[in-house]
């Protein structure tokens, strides 16, 4: 049997990344370790790294659509 003991990463693409991240710092304690134009990685205990990215750095993306843009990349 596999023991897991944590995720390496996971990439979310959502609508408003400056919303998003203010939610997951502020719901989860989550922790912004990387800025970048239209990205943030955030990390807590059990993921090295979890980022939220808008799609083609477009602030102003569709709502979510399960088969659009928005929503779990990786």
């Amino acid at each position: 049997m596999v023991k897991v003991t944590g995720i390496h990463h996971i990439v979310l693409k959502v609508s408003n990344t400056e919303v998003s991240k203010d939610f997951y710092v502020k719901a989860l304690g989550m922790k912004v370790f990387s800025e970048e134009e239209g990205a943030y990685g955030l990390n807590m205990s059990g993921f090295d790294s979890f980022w939220l990215v808008s799609p083609d750095n477009n602030e102003k993306a569709a709502p979510f659509n399960r088969h659009g843009d928005i929503g779990l990349d990786h």
